[in-house]
């Protein structure tokens, strides 16, 4: 096979480091592939690369003056010769890929009718930021070949004005395959409707080999870097999109960290991947007179070596990503200075989105927090980061599987393989409860991840506690509390995600939990699925094994009884269930009118007259501490409240009028007999629940009514079939048994 890899950078070791990957995940696969290297300088890539073949950039960039904007008056006055020459290119292209004609073409067309696939390795210019409009010209151009034209992870976009967001969606619709290097890219390509196969990846530099070559192992020798070292990276103010009043702001910030870590007793050593960053260090150190610090040019490496030659610091501080990729990806700790949402969704996926500043406005003040943190926690951070590199560095692999799977003939590449989850818990005065829930799902394998809090106007603090400790959690707040429903269904107006993951607040998981929920989902082909519960502080202990209801509506609990089959369960408790959004608008999702239980018995009536598949988790348990909002299972006036009501709308509206002629008078019966008992046992406002539950329903029956017909009118399974699914026995009687038996009655 022939691998062309195009629009490669040769000034900036990011750019090559991404190179240098892609051809060690290409070699992975097919030690005997024909790679050829678009660069912009081919004589600068030779010293990375001697055993491929390299030819010059189309669009190159060589000589050019850089202003504040990209294709301002400033920009086009500056670079009027590169403009014209860009122009004429665009021209001849054009004519020689419509008209085939050989003469007319340049290198790189003839070098793409030639290859099999073509993967631009451009790492993150296809922005407003940078030269997208020649991306978009490139893949136009090779597109219109016939040829497989792949965008190897990459970070995409964001495009602001409406027609870049139409010749983004133009344009990268006909790719073959898109490799988004994390979330926020994949994000951004469907909210712009790209109709091209998306794959969730990692960048493909968290995979790359470390080289101890002797010319890094000089490097170390002769900079003196060891644990005591800290690497420092400043960015040109030519590529930083700062006024001149910020740039000065930021850079007397970095004399501060570099006083900060003196007086620390540590030594600082600049760094940078272009020669634009590490001239800026050398100006830096002169004009704020620091004698002994030196500059270390990461680009004089291969970026291999360079990984080698960062595994050896205590730490790095940098605004751009790859310095931190190399060196996090040997689990040195970083603090990052974010500009761009690459290098802040790399923070968060490696669990350091507290170790990082926005770069403009540093506050001086936390600045000295987050370095503190960095130096005495250095180890810690680095237990957080290799937590996740398994994670990440599967994902960087997962590029090479891709690639190598093109070739195959029964390929079916599935852009849903790592979609977004929207997590989303319902809190109500539930603080103590959040710490243990909120660690856990921040320290999840799976990524392509968001979390949602919706607060249930608490007054314990609970918001405010989110805010300061996971900003990362979007808050949504409700004026009142509007209870489990009616709340999830505000957190999934808000969620971004193609999948919904509902979760009580007094939870906590495994760190596998929503990968294995998102693989086990897909590879059963489920509508839903839901993890089995295990006690919050006993793992050992198993909760719900299964969940059958009885005809009347009433739900019984069983519980894990040796290895007998249990009959399949009529509904999934909504402690953890994964499904996705378009199945839970289709189908009408909680009804709002359920302030609390029952809810999910009645979604899960519904999903199943409309003969949708779901069940438990083969192996996923999820830890549930159990009536987190509702303060305990002691007998109380609203648990039977919310339970009387809920359990005869539920009947109103999903039973057909002749079986509702023999249910209701069997329920109403049986609620007498409660309400009897519950007078001998002098509970008289829990007997009177029930009929307050009867008056809530007449006074709501016309609502109820209008929703029975939507459900009727759109159900597949007829009651007989549902009928055949309940608990045959009645679960009341079930749970009086239990009763007697646990009070040693019997």
């Amino acid at each position: 096979m022939k691998y062309l890899l195009i629009s490669n950078n040769a000034y900036n070791l990011g750019d090559i480091a991404i190179a240098e990957s892609t051809i060690q995940h290409i070699r992975s696969f097919d030690k005997h592939a024909i790679i050829v290297l678009e660069s912009n300088d081919p004589t600068t890539s030779r010293k990375y690369f001697n055993d491929i073949e390299i030819i010059p950039r189309y669009f190159g960039n060589s000589n050019v003056k850089l202003t504040g904007k990209l294709l301002s008056f400033g920009f086009v006055f500056n670079n009027i010769g590169l403009v014209i020459r860009t122009f004429a290119k665009v021209l001849v292209i054009y004519i020689a890929s419509v008209t085939k004609l050989r003469i007319l073409m340049p290198q790189i067309l003839k070098e793409s009718i030639a290859a099999d696939y073509i993967l631009s390795v451009c790492g993150d210019s296809i922005s407003e930021r940078y030269g997208y409009f020649l991306r978009f010209i490139e893949i136009d151009t090779i597109t219109r070949l016939n040829k497989n034209f792949i965008i190897y992870a990459q970070s995409i976009g964001p495009f602001t004005g409406r027609r870049v967001k139409k010749w983004a969606k133009s344009s990268l619709s006909k790719c073959t395959l898109i490799l988004a290097r994390d979330e926020k890219t994949a994000s951004l390509l469907h909210e712009y409707g790209i109709t091209a196969k998306i794959e969730l990846t990692a960048d493909a530099v968290i995979s790359l080999t470390p080289d101890n070559s002797p010319r890094a192992l000089q490097a170390i020798e002769k900079f003196s870097i060891d644990r005591n070292t800290i690497g420092l990276v400043l960015r040109t103010p030519i590529l930083s999109n700062l006024t001149e009043e910020q740039y000065r702001a930021y850079l007397e910030s970095m004399t501060y960290v570099v006083d900060f870590l003196k007086a620390k007793g540590f030594k600082v050593l600049m760094t940078g991947t272009i020669p634009e960053d590490c001239a800026t260090a050398t100006t830096f150190l002169r004009d704020f007179s620091i004698d002994d610090v030196q500059v270390l040019m990461l680009y004089d490496y291969k970026p291999s070596e360079a990984k080698y030659i960062l595994s050896k610091l205590h730490s790095i501080i940098s605004p751009r990503m790859h310095p931190v990729i190399l060196a996090t990806s040997m689990l040195v700790p970083a603090l990052a200075l974010i500009q761009e949402f690459k290098l802040d969704a790399y923070m968060k996926n490696i669990g350091l989105s507290g170790s990082s500043l926005p770069l403009v406005n540093i506050d001086k003040k936390l600045l000295a927090s987050k370095l503190e943190n960095l130096l005495a926690r250095r180890d810690q951070y680095s237990d957080i980061i290799k937590g996740h590199l398994g994670a990440l560095t599967k994902l960087s692999l997962r590029n090479a599987e891709l690639l190598n799977s093109l070739g195959s003939s029964d390929l079916q590449l599935n852009n849903t393989s790592f979609p977004l989850v929207s997590v989303i818990i319902i809190n109500w005065n539930g603080q103590k409860w959040l710490k243990r829930c909120l660690d856990t799902l921040s320290n999840q394998t799976y990524l392509n991840i968001e979390l949602i809090m919706v607060d249930n106007a608490s007054t314990d603090g609970s918001v405010d506690y989110v805010r300061q400790e996971y900003p990362v959690v979007k808050v949504v707040k409700s004026p009142t509390n509007s209870g489990f429903a009616a709340g999830n269904n505000l957190g999934i107006e808000a969620a971004r995600g193609e999948l919904i993951l509902l979760l009580n607040n007094d939870t906590w998981a495994e760190p596998d939990l929503v990968q294995s929920l998102v693989e086990e989902k897909q590879r059963r082909n489920l509508d839903v699925i839901g993890a089995r519960e295990a006690f919050y502080w006993d793992s050992k202990k198993r909760g719900l094994y299964t969940t059958p209801i009885d005809p009347l509506g009433h739900t019984v609990s069983l519980y894990p009884s040796g290895s007998k089959p249990i009959k399949q369960s009529f509904y999934l408790s909504g402690v953890c269930i994964l499904f996705s959004r378009k199945l839970y608008v289709d189908s009408g999702g909680l009804d709002p009118d359920f302030f609390m239980y029952f809810e999910e018995v009645d979604w899960f009536w519904r999903l199943t007259m409309l003969k949708k598949t779901f069940d438990f988790s083969d192996k996923v348990q999820i830890h549930h501490a159990g009536s987190g909002s509702t303060g305990g299972k002691k007998i109380k006036y609203s648990l039977f409240l919310w339970r009387n009501q809920n359990t005869l709308q539920m009947l109103l509206k999903n039973y057909r009028w002749h079986n509702l002629a023999w249910v209701l008078p069997l329920y109403f019966l049986q609620n007498i007999f409660e309400i009897v008992f519950f007078l001998l046992i002098l509970k008289p406002k829990i007997a009177f629940s029930y009929i307050e539950g009867w008056l809530f329903n007449i006074k709501h029956f016309k609502r109820t009514m209008r929703k029975r017909r939507w459900i009727q009118q759109n159900r597949a399974l007829n009651d007989h079939e549902i009928l055949l699914r309940m608990y045959h026995f009645p679960a009341k009687l079930v749970h009086l048994m239990k009763f007697i038996k646990n009070k040693g009655l019997l």
